[in-house]
């Protein structure tokens, strides 16, 4: 437990259901007012996850995130994994958007475990940027042999609006929504 942290029976239960959806290559939205403690809540998930060692994790750091694309979050998991992988050197991540969607994917399957990118503040990043981190997720997770992707996108109730637009495909029984009082 860290300093913060009073794990209720409630997170005992969230941060199972987080667990397990990251372990099925899910997106997981986790929504509430400010205050209600979701930048702490995905703070034990990370930290839990990175002492178990059984799920790579991935952190974005964009600040302006009604002006991120997908490519800054391709940038994130590329730099985070490489770690993972052993490729300390400098990474070379490819301009065109099939090529680092297929050099990700590659990326992941030498891994051979599960990654996940946290997103806080996600309220902020335009539909069709989370719609395109959808598509990513799902098309890297449909063709992998070895390894899992999840994303996990923290924010305000409005961060609902984007995903509940979402073609019924997108949305489907790959995302989970979980609201904080």
């Amino acid at each position: 437990m860290h300093v913060g942290f009073c794990e209720t029976d409630q997170h005992k239960i969230i941060v199972d259901n987080v667990k397990a959806a990251i372990m099925h290559g899910k997106l997981i939205a986790v929504t509430g007012l400010v205050g209600s403690g979701k930048t702490t809540l995905l703070r034990h998930i990370r930290r839990t996850l990175e002492s178990e060692g059984d799920v790579i994790v991935s952190v974005s750091y964009a600040l302006e995130k009604d002006l991120v694309d997908l490519k800054t979050f391709m940038t994130a998991l590329y730099l985070d994994l490489s770690k993972h992988v052993g490729l300390n050197k400098s990474v070379t991540i490819p301009p065109d958007q099939k090529e680092r969607a297929r050099k990700l994917k590659e990326l992941i399957e030498t891994s051979k475990k599960p990654v996940v990118l946290f997103v806080d503040d996600a309220h902020d990043i335009r539909g069709k940027v989370i719609f395109e981190l959808k598509q990513l997720m799902d098309t890297i997770n449909e063709s992998l042999l070895v390894g899992v992707l999840s994303i996990v996108l923290a924010g305000l109730p409005k961060l609902k609006t984007p995903l509940n637009r979402l073609p019924l495909k997108e949305s489907g029984p790959g995302t989970e929504m979980i609201t904080l009082d």
